[in-house]
């Protein structure tokens, strides 16, 4: 049965790497894959380890835009198909902890974007965290991005496992987010690592000049 690219509507099939190929495909075809940009980096963050899979780019920002803000749905697959069996790999043994959405965004889109994308992966996960407003870092700068850590929240009678924790976002842009889950998770488990689907291209920046 043919499969159609959920972004452009041609073939999945067309343009597919061999190696891509050879392990099954992609949900996408492979010029629309093409313009993910591979990072597949880790960065220091104080004490938090950030893994990368691709560079924040205009086309992934415009694709996660469309998927988020216009509510398409159908694209919650493409952003992680090319590498699901590395997240696997990575959070293998672990509870991956999405970071949370203002509970208005969700009624708004119908769905939670995170838990879309990671539908059908056999990955623990704990929702202990909760985002108390819709507070988007890229409308802030400079100090006030401190702000998040009042937004942050553990859940009231949250349980944190005591197995190694795996923070789980689309996009690392300043990495204060993920800092302030940290910040909240680590007095009850010190084990924690970050995945995040696409990093700024800034934040490695700092990261380096670091």
């Amino acid at each position: 049965m043919k499969h159609w690219c959920p972004i452009c509507f041609k073939s999945a099939d067309e343009h597919q790497p061999f190696m891509r190929w050879l392990k099954g495909g992609d949900s996408i075809c492979g010029k629309c894959r093409a313009n993910f940009e591979e990072c597949n980096e880790s960065y220091q963050l104080h004490a938090l380890n950030i893994h990368a899979f691709y560079y924040y780019n205009d086309y992934v920002e415009n694709l996660l835009f469309q998927y988020k803000e216009g509510r398409d749905i159908a694209l919650a697959e493409v952003f992680l198909a090319a590498v699901r069996e590395e997240l696997f790999d990575r959070c293998r043994h672990k509870v991956l902890i999405p970071m949370p959405s203002a509970q208005r965004k969700i009624s708004e889109r119908g769905f939670s974007h995170l838990h879309e994308m990671l539908k059908g992966m056999d990955i623990e996960c704990c929702d202990c965290l909760v985002k108390g407003e819709d507070y988007k870092q890229s409308l802030h700068r400079g100090k006030s991005r401190g702000q998040i850590r009042n937004v942050i929240k553990l859940k009231s009678a949250a349980e944190i496992p005591t197995q190694k924790l795996v923070l789980f976002d689309d996009v690392c842009t300043s990495g204060s987010t993920l800092l302030a889950a940290y910040d909240l998770l680590r007095e009850y488990n010190d084990q924690i690592t970050a995945e995040v689907i696409c990093v700024h291209r800034h934040f490695v920046e700092t990261c380096d000049e670091n």
